[in-house]
Formats: C-alpha cells, sequence, structure tokens
C-alpha cells in the first residue's frame, strides 16, 4: 500500500515550482534569493536547476500511467467535481485504462501484454494526489446546478435589499414558506450502536407507504408559525386526529395523493399565514420569499397577498437549495427528528405506520427541530438576514481563477516563457519554440540551459496533450453510443399491446415484427393517390385570426390590469 504524501511534501513541491518559474523570469536574482524567499532547501532547488528528478518523478517508472497522465486525470476529475457530476470508482480506472491503453496501442509487440489495474490502484493514485477525496455524494438535481449562478444571485439579492429597503420592513416581518413531503415509514439511516460480534448494519423500517405533505413558514426573527399538514385521504377522521394529539392551531387538510395544490395553497395564506401574521405587522408591509411552485403564484394568491399588504418574491428557479432558509437550516433537522421519533415502531416490530402514529412523531420531533437557532442558521446561511450574498454565492461551485502571467522588464527567449503559463499551450507559442529548436539542429548549435530545460517541458506537455486527447475520446465514445441508442428506438416500430397484462420480451419482439410485416403489406395493396391541393382564402384567414387575437389581447389586458400594475412578485 503506498504511503500518503505528507501535505509539507505537496507545499514543498509547489515552492519549488515556484521558485523555479521565478528565477526563470527572473523575479529572484538567483536560486539563493529564491530559496531563502520561499524558505525551500536550498540544495534541493539546486539539483532541481541541474534537472534532477523529483521522488514521484524518480518512481515514475512503477507506475502505471505517466506523471504528466495522471496530472491530467487528476485535473480532469476537478472538472466534473465542478460541474457536479464526480467520478466514481470504476469511472477512474477505467479512464486511466484508456489513457495507458492508448499510449502503448501503437507499440507494435505482440508478445507484449500489461497486467489491468489492481483493485487498489485507485486508492492509491488517491493518496498520491492529497488534493483528491473520496466522499459519500449528496444528490441534487442536474438542473440546480445548471441555474445556480452568480450574476442571478447577485441580482435577485439586489432586488431583495431593494424591497427591504423601499418598504421600510422589519426582519420580524419577513417570511419563508416551503413545503416538505414525507412517505409514511421511509426513515432516515442514523449511526447506531451493534455487537460486532455479529457485524450487521441494517436498519428497519416500516417501508415507503402513502405521502403525507407539510407546509411550514419561518420568520428572520427565529420565530414560526403553526404548520398545515396535507394527508392522502377521502376524509378526516378520529383514526387520523385523535382528540389531544396536535396543537389546536394547526390545520390539516386531505386530497387522493397528500400533495399541495394551488386551492391547498391558496388556504393556508387565508387561515394559516393572514390570522398568525397580521397583528404582529400592525398594518406594516410584510415580504413572503418561496419557490415558483404552482400554488405559490396564481392569480387568487397574489392578488390577496396585494390586497392585504404582502409583499411576494419568488425565488429564481431551482435555487431553494441554496436561497430558501428553510431548505439551508430547518427541513434536514426535521426530517432527522422525526426519524428518530418513528424508529421507536421499528424498535417495536411495527410493520405499517398509521396515520395518527406518524402525526404524533411530527408533533413530537418539530420543536426540538424548529427551534430559534436553527431558523437563524437558516436565515444566515442563506445570506437573506442578516443580508449578505456571499453565503449564498460562496457554496457555488467556484472555478479556479488563473494568476496571470509574471511582468518582467527585459525580454525573454522563447524557450524561457513557452509551455510555462499556458494550459494548454497557446497553438502559435508551441509553433515559434518548435520552428526556433528546428533551426538550432539544423544549423548544428550547441544546445544553450534554456533550450535544455525546454525539451522536456515539451515532452511533458506532448504527454499531457495525448492523455487528454484519450479522455475526450472516451468521452466522445460514450455520448455516440446513447445518442445512437436512442436514434435505433426512436426510429423502431410501435406497437400496441393488448389483450394480456405481461409479456416477455420475445413476445414483444415477437408483436412488432408482426406490426411491421402488416404495415409493408398495407404498403403494397394500398394504390398511390396524388395529393389534392386546398385553397384557403388567405385574406379571410388573416382578419379572422386578427379579429381574434386583438380581442384575446384586449381580455387579457383587461383581466389582468389589476395585477400587472400592482404585483409585487420578482422571479429573475
Amino acid at each position: 500500500m503506498a504511503r500518503k504524501r505528507s501535505v509539507r511534501a505537496t507545499t514543498n513541491e509547489a515552492l519549488i515550482q515556484q521558485a523555479l518559474k521565478g528565477i526563470t523570469n527572473k523575479t529572484y536574482k538567483s536560486a539563493h534569493d529564491a530559496a531563502k524567499k520561499l524558505s525551500v532547501p536550498r540544495a534541493t532547488l539546486y539539483d532541481r536547476l541541474k534537472n534532477r528528478k523529483s521522488r514521484s518523478q524518480a518512481r515514475e517508472a512503477q507506475q502505471h500511467l505517466l506523471e504528466s497522465e495522471e496530472r491530467v486525470l487528476a485535473q480532469w476529475i476537478r472538472q466534473l467535481t465542478i460541474s457536479g457530476t464526480p467520478a466514481q470508482y470504476s469511472t477512474v480506472k477505467e479512464m486511466a485504462e484508456h489513457i495507458r491503453n492508448r499510449r502503448n496501442g501503437n507499440i507494435n509487440d505482440e508478445h507484449l501484454s500489461y497486467e489491468r489495474l489492481g483493485q487498489q490502484w485507485v486508492q492509491r493514485f488517491l493518496l498520491r494526489h492529497p488534493q483528491l477525496k473520496s466522499v459519500v455524494g449528496a444528490r441534487i438535481e442536474a438542473c440546480r446546478l445548471d441555474a445556480s449562478s452568480k450574476d442571478a444571485f447577485n441580482r435577485w439579492f439586489d432586488a431583495f435589499k431593494n424591497i427591504v429597503k423601499d418598504n421600510k420592513i422589519e426582519p420580524g416581518d419577513i417570511y419563508n414558506m416551503d413545503e416538505t413531503g414525507s412517505a409514511l415509514g421511509t426513515l432516515q439511516a442514523s449511526r447506531v450502536i451493534i455487537d460486532k460480534n455479529i457485524g450487521s448494519q441494517l436498519q428497519g423500517e416500516p417501508g415507503r407507504q402513502e405521502w403525507v405533505t407539510v407546509i411550514e413558514c419561518i420568520c428572520a426573527d427565529g420565530t414560526s408559525i403553526a404548520p398545515m399538514t396535507i394527508f392522502k385521504a377521502a376524509s378526516l377522521n378520529e383514526q387520523i386526529l385523535p382528540e389531544g394529539i396536535a396543537p389546536d392551531d394547526w390545520i390539516f387538510s386531505f386530497n387522493k395523493k397528500g400533495w399541495t395544490s394551488n386551492a391547498h395553497g391558496f388556504q393556508w395564506l387565508c387561515r394559516c399565514f393572514e390570522p398568525s401574521t397580521q397583528k404582529k405587522a400592525h398594518s406594516r408591509y410584510r415580504l413572503l420569499v418561496c419557490d415558483g411552485h404552482d400554488s405559490h403564484i396564481t392569480a387568487k394568491f397574489v392578488e390577496y397577498c396585494m390586497d392585504h399588504k404582502i409583499i411576494l418574491m419568488v425565488l429564481p428557479p431551482h435555487t431553494s437549495h441554496l436561497l430558501q432558509p428553510l431548505d439551508v437550516g430547518v427541513f434536514g433537522s426535521v426530517k432527522s427528528a422525526l426519524s428518530n421519533q418513528c424508529k421507536r415502531y421499528t424498535q417495536a416490530h411495527v410493520r405499517r405506520l398509521q396515520k395518527a402514529e406518524w402525526l404524533t412523531a411530527y408533533v413530537k420531533a418539530r420543536p426540538s427541530a424548529i427551534t430559534k437557532a436553527n431558523i437563524e442558521a437558516g436565515w444566515r446561511g442563506a445570506g437573506l438576514w442578516p443580508i449578505n450574498p456571499q453565503h449564498a454565492i460562496r457554496r457555488l461551485p467556484q472555478l479556479p481563477t488563473p494568476s496571470p502571467p509574471p511582468q518582467t522588464t527585459e525580454t525573454l527567449s522563447i524557450f524561457e516563457t513557452s509551455l510555462l503559463t499556458s494550459s494548454p499551450p497557446d497553438a502559435g507559442i508551441l509553433h515559434t519554440g518548435s520552428n526556433a529548436l528546428k533551426e538550432v539542429i539544423a544549423a548544428r548549435r550547441p544546445l544553450d540551459s534554456p533550450l535544455r530545460a525546454w525539451i522536456p517541458r515539451l515532452a511533458d506537455t506532448s504527454e499531457r496533450l495525448v492523455a487528454r486527447v484519450s479522455l475526450l475520446e472516451h468521452r466522445v465514445k460514450d455520448v455516440e453510443g446513447i445518442l445512437g441508442a436512442r436514434v435505433q428506438r426512436n426510429s423502431g416500430k410501435r406497437a400496441a399491446l393488448k389483450d394480456e397484462l405481461v409479456y416477455t420480451v420475445p413476445e414483444v419482439l415477437q408483436r412488432i415484427r408482426d406490426a411491421e410485416k402488416a404495415t409493408a403489406e398495407r404498403k403494397k395493396k394500398a394504390p398511390k393517390k396524388p395529393r389534392q391541393k386546398r385553397k384557403v382564402a388567405t385574406s379571410e384567414v388573416m382578419s379572422s385570426s386578427d379579429d381574434s387575437e386583438d380581442q384575446s389581447d384586449g381580455d387579457l389586458e383587461q383581466g389582468n390590469g389589476k395585477i400587472r400594475d400592482h404585483i409585487r412578485v420578482r422571479q429573475l
């Protein structure tokens, strides 16, 4: 097993590379000056100036990939991390195999073979690159990654600050509402204590059952209002709501699926939010922050907000995981506390959780999760109160900012600057350096120090480019395979399967073949008929369409005039 590279060794190597570049571009007067200012071993720096290999370079022959190829692979992993699609162990190993096979594919030796990468190769690769580590990935929708940008955040925060300032809104009048869904019987995994002689780490749960939705609302001053709970049921009865379980100010509803709807959103606004916040506001404006769910932006919902001095501010699409205080600091604690309360039923070997039992667990879990500290942490983490956009922006995937090349007053040789400050290398500079090298070789002039140092850099750059091309080839092959399979599926025959409830694969294929055969026979028998051109009165059609458009536009303007003139919804 390879020994993990220490942080000190990594730091020293980075400083030595910085010193070498500084000596080359005249930032430091000498190697002694660079070693003194950067606190690096002077002997090691002198050895590197004499083109002696580092410890990792000396062990390169024992590795499956070259050092330059491993750097390209590490950079590829970094790019995938930034894009929100990190690589798995098997993917890293597959790409390493592809890079090595492509490099060795030009060797014409039938008797030469290479062993496959071992099971521990990825672990050893991570040890050689301490900036990489293995973690358990957190799931997130891909569209949320695409929509989260610094510019969108800044525009939304500017609008938020202007609304708060222009209407003189206090923290006690700023609210955030959202829904959280839960399947009865689904629990979160947690740390447990087991008998190590048995070794089982399994945690039982009643299993996924019916869906329940809870609408919660919190205030920037650390308080919250009573929730609305929506069950999947035909009606509410004593089996679902036994007497004495829930507080009297809680609101309950039901429908066929247990989901929220436009009607539920409006009822929550009228029966939960308005009565709970009106007295506290003292006729001041209230600001309600929510996501863009359909139930939050209906005409009826918005009109009620305008009539009751409620300013509605909608979050940018797919950004609630970063900007919504309930998602940032509250709902995670709610689900953990609810799972802890429901585990007592699991330990009692209850196989199916009833709605009343789930409600009892939620009533007990809510006070321990929706606390003043968690609410304030949610607002602070989202950057909404105190207003600080950097709290949300800093959690966005950040691309590294390339450092500008050092400025020098002296004109440097092409061999001293080429392949040092550009990655990938600039094609023009690379072409100029190659031509200069050809001239030196053709003239049979002696190789000076800059040229002798440039040739190894050229070889290293070539190896990195070959590895990068290998990664791109593998990616293109995967994309072509996916698109080819989709085209093949879309171009296939669609046959309606009837009369049976279940089918085997051969039966489905046989039905499709029979449908294709029948279609081909119908085409042979059916005579071709000439197409008849339809004569349309163009002027009449255009006139009627223009009249209808004018009438519909007029109705739309008249019906929505009030909302357009007074609406406070801002969706950037």
